[in-house]
């Protein structure tokens, strides 16, 4: 990002500014943030009908307080923040099949809209100056709230394949996270 960190206290707000920021600059039709701890193994090649604005993976595991059911009143109050209607629980982690109001794993965000980083930037904000029990992560919040305004596909491991839950990588994955 350029400049001073966007949130005060928040240093994963360095990437959001740093989407935002592209999307300002960029002409492409697509924007694709990436966690540092990713690598790229293959080429992004994505293939929808056309119709999403938003592509990300289901959040993994099983061990974060968003994904324990002590966090539903929290996310009640996230999706109040944004005069929004809390789901419910509408998923599940794709490692260990608890289940998730919309929270996704922001290690891959692939979106066409130019607007989002922008939304997103600020959504996070939001979710981070509130009076939440935990807004360590604060951008995953805002993006699950944020993604149920947008026409969202869900993408697979193939593009944000999670390291930690496998003894194995296939030769197929394109973006590797290993946390």
């Amino acid at each position: 990002a350029i400049g001073e960190l966007p949130i005060a206290g928040y240093p994963i707000s360095a990437k959001l500014a740093a989407m935002k920021h592209a999307a300002s600059v960029t002409t492409r039709p697509f924007l694709l943030l990436l966690d540092t701890d990713t690598v790229v193994l293959n080429e992004i090649e994505y293939h929808s009908d056309g119709s999403a604005e938003l592509f990300v993976k289901r959040a993994d595991g099983s061990d974060q307080y968003w994904i324990s059911e002590e966090a539903e009143d929290d996310w009640k109050r996230a999706y109040s923040l944004f005069n929004s209607e809390y789901p419910g629980y509408t998923s599940e982690t794709s490692e260990t099949g608890v289940p998730i109001p919309p929270y996704w794993n922001a290690g891959f965000v692939l979106t066409s809209d130019e607007e989002f980083p922008s939304e997103w930037l600020s959504a996070t904000r939001t979710v981070y100056q509130s009076n939440l029990s935990e807004r360590f992560f604060a951008d995953q919040v805002a993006l699950g709230v944020l993604s149920t305004q947008y026409e969202v596909e869900e993408v697979s491991e193939l593009y944000n394949y999670p390291l930690p839950f496998r003894y194995r990588c296939p030769s197929n994955i394109r973006v590797l996270h290993y946390h």
